[in-house]
């Protein structure tokens, strides 16, 4: 089933719904619900919401709670939370697993992974464990549109590597369900004739309007021209911008990058100072945070809420794209970086969500935005809202992207397509096939890998909190950085996090760490060589980079010359 439905209606708890249904005694829907999103962030939010243990402290236990208090047959101890930070179910065995597309795929095609280091150094993996308990599973893809979307057209490997899953799920007839807020035409053409749905099998329900129980909003949108000011001018208009609308409501700022994002976060912070000229509170949240950081902020925008679950006047929270999706929040105020249609329509589902008034503000698309969206897409989005400035303006402007997909298999990467299929229908195939893959590759399911750092300050904060007694793991204090970030940082790679220590990079190093440094140095000479840094790191069971760099405990992460 392909569910398409607007912002806030609700989809991300079909899985809740059907996990309910199994534990009432639904066993034609599999023993398990696995529910598979495409950020780690919005799947620490939602295991937060199911799961939040009620307490003193808590105003809001979890929904899995509330139905356990009421009397239905659920367990929240049954949600495993499954990512590169969280370990809470290796195999995808609990009967509600919340995980990620890259989890998700590599589990799929026989290499779970708990196990991917293993394999890798060993040659050898349990991957038949995990793929017996998806295929007992009802599957749910949500937020399907930042799978292959994300204005950039970078998510052909995603794409290819959930339509081989989709095939090979849909022969054994599990049952699937796609959710999503947007998708164009094209894109979903494709995936129906690549795995070749009829009308008997599958339903697409588009939900075209807000349920009629849904609370109604009244958004205005303005377009603000400040193409010939200096950066540092432009950024102080959005600032004051920010922090005038806070004293009327609470304020949403998203820029497209994280160094944009945290000049602005830095500016407006100055001015809260000021309670008559700014609002009472300001927040930061971005992908470069580790997730105790990450954790901190959720935690401060559930505080934030009033009675009627609307952030509080004079609340602040400057963001990039990490609040676009699976953070059921309500502002009142949204000002943000012009961006593609599908980004457009999640951020202003941010905005009087529990209905009435919104006002939201676009400001020009800046030149560090290129590096992240394609420019032509932008500005025919923007064109096209300046026409008419409403919200069903911008949900047209998807069109954009049916006019932009020429042709539509070009999204595919046909040879990976063939060869993921056929390692899922051959018994005869094994892990060593998706290790070759990966060497190739070096992702399925991005454009480039994402790897593990970790500064010497984190890693001093997680020692000082472990031995003063408190429950902390090592992961949480681990920041995600992309390859071409490490690349154009790499003169500040000073070591590695090996078993929770720290191994520095000094004459006596190991050998074997100094070949893995030849290898790597190699890379960023070359910029192109055939090295996949995480399958070196697990050959050497390296758990991070250790990175010379400032954390900053309102900030995050910060690198020099900051572009994302």
């Amino acid at each position: 089933m392909i569910i398409k439905a607007p912002t806030g209606y609700g989809k991300t708890l079909i899985s809740l719904t059907l996990y309910t249904a199994i534990m009432l005694g639904r066993k034609d829907l599999g023993f398990r619900v696995i529910h598979v999103l495409p950020l780690r962030a919005i799947g620490d939010k939602f295991f937060r919401d199911l799961t939040r243990e009620p307490s003193e402290d808590s105003k809001k236990p979890g929904l899995l709670w509330i139905l356990k208090n009421n009397g239905l047959q659920v367990n929240p101890r049954d949600v495993g939370l499954q990512h590169m930070s969280s370990r809470g179910s290796p195999f995808l065995a609990k009967r509600y697993v919340i995980t990620t597309i890259d989890t998700f795929i590599t589990s799929l095609f026989k290499l779970p992974v708990s196990e991917i280091a293993m394999a890798v150094r060993r040659g050898t993996a349990h991957y038949e464990i995990s793929r017996g308990f998806i295929y007992s599973s009802t599957v749910i893809l949500d937020e399907f549109h930042l799978y292959v979307l994300q204005g950039s057209f970078k998510g052909e490997r995603t794409l290819t590597s959930i339509i081989s899953a989709l095939k090979g799920l849909i022969d054994a007839e599990i049952p699937i369900i796609i959710a999503t807020a947007t998708l164009p035409k094209k894109v979903q053409k494709i995936i129906e004739k690549e795995i070749k749905l009829e009308a008997d099998d599958a339903i697409i329900e588009e939900i075209a309007g807000p349920a009629k129980d849904m609370p109604r909003r009244n958004l205005k949108i303005d377009l603000i021209d400040y193409h010939n000011v200096d950066k540092s001018v432009l950024l102080d208009q959005i600032s004051n911008e920010s922090c005038k609308r806070s004293l009327e409501g609470s304020v949403l700022v998203i820029s497209n990058t994280v160094g944009d994002a945290i000049d602005i976060y830095s500016r407006i912070r100055d001015r809260v100072k000021n309670i008559r000229e700014c609002g009472s509170d300001v927040r930061l949240l971005h992908s470069r945070m580790a997730g105790f950081h990450r954790s901190e902020v959720l935690k401060w925008l559930e505080s934030s809420e009033d009675k009627d679950r609307k952030i509080k006047k004079g609340s602040i929270l400057v963001a990039t794209q990490v609040v676009e999706a699976g953070v059921d929040v309500s502002f009142d105020h949204l000002i943000t970086e012009a961006s593609p249609p599908d980004n457009l329509i999640q951020r202003i589902g941010r905005i009087a969500r529990r209905g009435g008034e919104g006002y939201i503000i676009i400001y020009p698309f800046q030149d560090k935005s290129k590096h992240v969206y394609i420019e032509d897409i932008v500005k025919e989005t923007i064109k096209r809202i300046r026409e008419k400035k409403e919200q069903s303006t911008i949900e047209l402007a998807l069109e954009i992207y049916d006019e932009y997909i020429r042709n539509p298999q070009d999204l595919l990467k046909i040879d990976l397509l063939r060869s993921l299929y056929e390692l899922d229908r051959n018994l005869s195939l094994n892990h060593r096939i998706l290790i070759k893959l990966l060497n190739e590759f070096c992702t399925l399911t991005r454009d480039s890998e994402i790897l593990p750092v970790i500064t010497e300050d984190l890693y001093n904060l997680y020692k000082k909190r472990k031995d003063s007694g408190d429950s902390v793991k090592i992961d949480d204090f681990i920041v995600p950085l992309d390859t071409e970030t490490i690349i154009r940082n790499s003169e500040r790679i000073k070591g590695f996090l090996i078993d929770e220590e720290i191994v520095k990079l000094e004459d006596n190093s190991p050998k074997d760490l100094q070949n893995l440094i030849m290898k790597f140095n190699r890379m960023i000479k070359s910029r192109d060589a055939n090295i996949c840094l995480s399958i070196e790191m697990m050959k050497y069971s390296i758990d991070a980079f250790l990175i010379e760099a400032n954390y900053d405990l309102e900030r995050g992460l910060i690198l020099r010359g900051d572009t994302f």
